[in-house]
């Protein structure tokens, strides 16, 4: 049997900077209200950039005005303003970066000001050989060492699934396949990972100058100027030169979309997606605010350097980040919160690496910014890996090592080890739902985590650190279908799925029960879910939910109730968490409270 030697891809996503006192220069991001133009929804710079000053102690920090930074005529001016990011590099004279941000804010004239922190995918490559054997299911040369999280998790440890999705649905493309946008490093065009398209938003230098008063700094800086935002998401020659770009993006978009039964390298989970690529690092390294001004673009939203790209034209779908910033005490900004809460109201999904420093996710970004689904990694049996992060802030886990996707032009696979890997199974996951589905992201998080396996669970995970488990594509896809059709959370008389025989025993047996009266309430059509409770709300049928009242919290998914006065009332009820409660408000059908299904035996009551 032939002996073939394979590469190991671990993407490390750590950041090793923990110093509160850092670099004199940092970069920020200033985000600022401004007027757009009605006409094309065209934004420009006109005038002066005047500024003014912020002090503290013996600092002071000169900041341009956010009234400032556009002007346009009144013609021209609609309503509608806009936040329009930029970067700008202020020297923190003492003072952490955090605290910089901090007092500036405190002023309130610039708008809002957020540390800008470096980002990186990290990936380091060794070898190692495996013999290769055949498989049957397709006839990707690889697909053997995917099994292990493909197949059922009745059979695999960490299987999603995928191949009862398969069967059942295909994995071919259709007219309207969905968009995923894979956020990354380095990208190369192949024959088995194809691209709708792209962009590039990083600001990075291509190579590093060392440090101010080092020989030749000046003439580097002068000489390798940061990059601007351009249409050409593929690596550059000097980053290729050097040997630093791992093609990370690329085996990233393989991990969801690598060309399913082609006779090249693994598989992806369906072919029915477009894979948008926005390079936001250079090979591996790069800022928060150029990962985040991709998202601005896909929301055509104006960035310094917006103006040179092209306009974004797919639609919302899911957007995949396997990078991280990691920090002590890190904190995402509300400027970027609020960014993340635009594109989650456009319909976009977004789902994060948990980062690679066997810490707290709480510390990584964009992992632990609200609204994005943070993702750590597993070992083949089941037990976190041994680079993971991992707490409350984790939501989903998936298989992170011994994955295999392409990396380069000639589509070389590559084992690869990290979350950067293990996250990208789970966007997967979402991209299926999203697109058999029209709902939006946070009922797509809720079927992932209300179906996902965790029985394999042990130490760490075990105690709740690992979130709802490993996604069942099959069983979220159903559990999404029924709430879609509103199948899944429901109430309807107590005995009504009993057999008119099944009822008299009760009825007769039971004298001292209010059968007739009670009423079963189903959260989640009966899913369990770990660390769960469930609030139960009422509404008089005209009200809005705002003003609804709580019943009562409980931490079955099937309860019986009584008192439940569907003619008057809707109910509803929110999902908790870990003691947080989701801000939505679901709705409880009451279809099925009618007449002709009311249990026989209470028909006189």
């Amino acid at each position: 049997m032939k002996i073939k030697l394979k590469k190991t891809l671990i993407a490390t996503a750590l950041l090793s900077a923990t110093s509160t006192v850092m670099a004199e220069t940092h970069r920020f991001v200033l985000v600022q209200e401004v007027a757009s133009q009605e006409q094309g929804k065209t934004f420009s710079i006109y005038g002066t950039h005047s500024s003014e000053c912020v002090e503290e102690g013996n600092a002071s920090w000169c900041l341009p005005l956010e009234q400032q930074i556009f002007s346009t005529t009144l013609e021209q001016q609609s309503n509608m303003s806009v936040p329009y990011a930029r970067v700008i590099e202020l020297d923190t004279q003492g003072y952490s970066p955090q605290r910089v941000a901090e007092i500036i804010n405190a002023d309130g004239r610039f708008g809002v000001i957020e540390v800008d922190y470096p980002v990186t995918s990290g990936p380091v490559m060794s070898y190692r050989s495996y013999q290769a054997s055949e498989t049957e299911q397709v006839n990707d040369p690889e697909f053997q060492w995917q099994l292990n999280y493909f197949d059922s998790p009745a059979l695999r440890t960490n299987g999603m699934n995928m191949l009862a999705y398969w069967d059942s649905y295909g994995y071919e493309r259709s007219e309207k396949p969905l968009d995923v946008v894979v956020i990354d490093s380095s990208f190369f065009q192949s024959e088995d990972v194809q691209y709708a398209g792209g962009i590039s938003t990083t600001t990075t230098r291509l190579k590093s100058c060392g440090e101010v008063g080092d020989e030749g700094y000046d003439e580097c800086m002068q000489d390798n100027p940061p990059q601007e935002p351009n249409n050409d998401f593929s690596p550059r020659q000097e980053n290729i030169d050097a040997g630093i770009c791992t093609g990370h993006g690329q085996s990233v978009a393989g991990v969801i979309a690598a060309s399913i039964d082609n006779g090249i390298g693994a598989a992806g989970m369906t072919n029915d997606v477009r894979i948008t690529a926005i390079r936001s690092m250079s090979c591996g390294g790069g800022f928060l605010s150029d990962t985040f001004n991709g998202v601005r673009w896909l929301l055509d939203e104006p960035f310094e350097g917006s103006e040179n790209l092209e306009p974004y034209n797919g639609n919302p779908g899911v957007i995949n980040m396997s990078l991280s910033s990691y920090f002590p005490d890190i904190q995402c900004g509300s400027a970027t919160e609020a960014l993340i809460q635009r594109a989650r109201d456009a319909g976009w999904v977004f789902v994060a690496s948990a980062g690679n420093s066997f810490g707290d996710v709480k510390d990584n970004l964009p992992a632990a910014c609200p609204g994005v689904i943070a993702v750590g990694a597993l070992n083949e049996d089941g037990t976190r890996a041994d680079f993971s992060n991992s707490g409350e802030e984790i939501d989903l886990m998936a298989q992170g090592v011994e994955l295999v996707a392409s990396a380069n032009a000639d589509d070389d696979v590559l084992f690869i080890n990290g979350t950067s890997f293990s996250g990208p199974l789970v966007a997967g996951a979402a991209a299926i739902l999203k697109k058999h589905t029209s709902l939006g992201p946070d009922a797509i998080e809720l079927a992932l985590k209300a179906t996902a396996t965790n029985s394999m669970f042990v130490d760490d995970c075990a105690l709740g650190e690992c979130g709802a488990g490993v996604p069942n594509v099959t069983s979220a896809l159903e559990f999404a279908e029924r709430l879609e059709n509103g199948e899944l959370d429901k109430i309807t008389f107590a005995l009504a799925d009993d057999s008119e025989c099944e009822q008299i025993w009760f009825t007769e047996n039971f004298t001292s029960l209010p059968l007739c009266s009670l009423f079963k309430v189903e959260f989640n059509g009966g899913f369990g879910m770990a660390n769960s409770e469930y609030e139960l709300f009422r509404k008089e049928k005209a009200a809005s939910w705002d003003v609804a009242e709580t019943l009562d919290t409980y931490s079955n998914e099937v309860n019986y109730v009584r008192d439940i006065d569907f003619e008057t009332f809707d109910y509803g009820y929110r999902l908790c968490l870990k003691g947080t409660c989701e801000n939505t408000v679901i709705e409880l059908s009451t279809v099925e409270l009618t007449e002709e299904n009311r249990p026989s035996q209470c028909s006189s009551e």
